[in-house]
This record gives C-alpha cells, sequence and structure tokens, in this order.
C-alpha cells in the first residue's frame, strides 16, 4: 500500500477504515482498527518506538476483546475512547452485534466490522497477506511490547480462514472486492483500485 492508493481513497470520497498503523498515512479515516489493547497503549505512549503522535482523535475507534484467546493472561480492559468488540469463532462472519469473527488477525475482523456496520460493498487495499521485500506489513514491522509479525506460515493460515469468510458473505447480500496490488489472497474477486473506487 502506497500514498498515492491512500490519496485515490481520499479522492473518492468513501468511508475509509484503517488498521494499525494506517493512520499514519491518512488523516482521513472515518473509522480505526487494532485488535489488541497493547497497540493502543503503544499508539498513544509516545515512547521509545512509538508513532510520533497518536491517532486522530476524529476517527471510531474499535479494537476486540482478547480475554478469550489462547495464551491471553488475564482480563483485556480495553482503551480509553475504544470501542470493545467480543470475540466470537475464529472462521466465518458473524451477523450479531458487537462479536466478531476473529480469523487470527485484524484484517479478517475489519471486514466483518465493516460488515456489521451495516456496509454492503467492501473494497480491501493493503491485504497482500504474503512476505514482501522483507516486509509482512506495507509499513514496518510491528515494534510494540508483545507484538508478533507473521511468517509464511502464518500467512497460509490466514488465507485458510478467509476462505471460509469469503463463503460466508456470498450468502449474503454484501460484495468484498480485493484492490491490493500484489496480494496472495485469491478467494474475493479482484479488481485495479481506480475502478473499484468508482464503479460505486
Amino acid at each position: 500500500m502506497t500514498r498515492a492508493d491512500v490519496e485515490l481513497c481520499e479522492k473518492s470520497g468513501l468511508p475509509m477504515m484503517g488498521i494499525n498503523n494506517a493512520y499514519l498515512i491518512t488523516d482521513k479515516l472515518k473509522y480505526h482498527y487494532a485488535c489488541d489493547t497493547k497497540w493502543w497503549q503503544w499508539a498513544y505512549s509516545a515512547g521509545e518506538g512509538a508513532p510520533p503522535y497518536p491517532p486522530q482523535q476524529h476517527t471510531e475507534k474499535f479494537s476486540i476483546n482478547n480475554s478469550g484467546r489462547p495464551k491471553k493472561s488475564g482480563p483485556d480492559l480495553g482503551w480509553p475512547g475504544v470501542t470493545q468488540m467480543q470475540m466470537g469463532e475464529r472462521q466465518g462472519l458473524s451477523k450479531k452485534w458487537p462479536v466478531l469473527c476473529w480469523g487470527g488477525n485484524s484484517g479478517y475482523q475489519a471486514i466483518n466490522l465493516v460488515y456489521l456496520l451495516g456496509y454492503k460493498q467492501i473494497i480491501l487495499l493493503g491485504y497482500d497477506m504474503q512476505e514482501q521485500k522483507g516486509r509482512s506489513h506495507w509499513h514496518k514491522d510491528h515494534a510494540f511490547p508483545k507484538a508478533t509479525n507473521p511468517a509464511e506460515a502464518t500467512f497460509k493460515t490466514w488465507r485458510a480462514d478467509f476462505k471460509i469468510l469469503a463463503k460466508a458473505i456470498e450468502k449474503t447480500d454484501a460484495s468484498v472486492i480485493n484492490a491490493t496490488r500484489s496480494t496472495a489472497l485469491d478467494c474475493f474477486p479482484k479488481m485495479p483500485l481506480e475502478d473499484a473506487l468508482w464503479q460505486q
């Protein structure tokens, strides 16, 4: 994902949801999602390695309650100003607010959240789902405390989860287009970003 990609999204006027560090590349987000409370703590901390400025105040912010996640110790109390969604099944599509199917990653959860927010046409950007040029994200590896960054085995598992999500979405009146330039995620129809934005 590049700044030029994001500028196209901004020009379209369509509402945008950014995931994790996406707020560092645009200030036009309507929604901001990061599943981990520890990410929000890091982003607002202004400590070593934290972003130069905290997430924008005008966005609607969401995370997920990770208390029931395997290997999670202690309750997840969330972060002030961030709506905490509830963890549902790993795979599938939750149709009940505030439950998200979680799929092992924020991108999966964000699609489910967008659906629950009532949007029927969803365009994906930055869903590489593979390592590119030594990176596992469009930005540098996550550096917040206890952060993990996916390896190829993780991406493979995630791609399998997304296939189940895609089949669930096919049974609804919603649609998902993958406008990511170089992506290993093949379960959603692909389209150049500009075409996807202006076909609405």
